[in-house]
């Protein structure tokens, strides 16, 4: 078996702006991420970032390529239970009018057909893993705060035992105080349950801190990838150094 999880060969995609012009979204991504590892990817907003993660759970479509996932190849819309995405905004990743304990019972429900009555101790057990309890069951997502709101999206993400989870700028909208907790609870939950992630963001301090490996993107390509520890010393490309002059302080948690 394969140390690495994730293998991307060669991504490419387009995008259709007119009739007659092509958007080169991605141009030949090529990655590897290791079982337990967390790769970050950092770029600015427009890079590609989201475009690549939303390639791998399978919400778009690539033009080109290979993807393969636990020696899999897999291709179009992904069905794995073991591949999870959170996403940016905690408070859009809910229906308002959906209390708590359903939106959790739906991964449960329909990927191993669990009863709302049979999900509950796993609901909750998943809730306390990232630091809630049982009284979030019955409330609605307005009465949570956007902090809250992040880990009840994690927990949703691990209830069902995935192998890795995208996470897609889900600290960026987040005070300071809130992301160092969410980063913390992700190193966490990564040791205990031995996940993978790859996390991106745009914020080079917060990416630095989660990830052993780092991919900086740009204009939809790789223009650089080494680890983490290595960041301000051995980084090459003009882009990835005009991200770094514009964070005062790299710090680990």
């Amino acid at each position: 078996m394969s140390e690495d999880l994730l293998i991307i060969e060669n991504i490419s995609k387009s995008f259709t702006v007119d009739k007659n012009k092509e958007l080169k979204a991605l141009k030949n991504i090529n990655i590897r991420l290791k079982k337990g590892e967390c790769i970050g990817i950092v770029g600015e907003s427009g890079c590609g970032k989201s475009t690549l993660a939303r390639i791998i759970v399978g919400i778009e479509k690539k033009t080109s390529g290979k993807i393969i996932f636990d020696d899999k190849e897999i291709d179009g819309i992904s069905k794995t239970k073991d591949i999870q995405m959170i996403f940016q905004s905690p408070l859009s990743s809910f229906n308002p009018r959906m209390k708590i304990i359903d939106y959790m019972w739906e991964p449960l429900r329909n990927y191993f057909k669990l009863s709302k009555k049979e999900s509950i101790p796993l609901i909750t057990k998943s809730l306390v893993d990232v630091g809630l309890d049982e009284t979030a069951l019955e409330k609605y997502p307005h009465e949570f705060s956007g902090g809250q709101l992040q880990r009840i999206t994690i927990a949703r993400a691990i209830i069902i035992k995935p192998k890795l989870i995208v996470c897609d700028e889900i600290t960026s909208a987040l005070d300071v105080s809130v992301q160092k907790q969410i980063l913390e609870l992700l190193k966490k939950l990564q040791k205990d349950l031995a996940l993978s992630y790859l996390f991106i963001g745009h914020d080079l301090a917060v990416v630095q801190n989660i990830s052993q490996k780092i991919v900086v993107m740009y204009m939809g390509e790789i223009v650089e990838e080494l680890d983490s520890i290595d960041l301000k010393t051995k980084a090459k490309h003009p882009y990835t150094n005009l991200l770094l002059n514009s964070v005062f302080e790299v710090n680990k948690v």
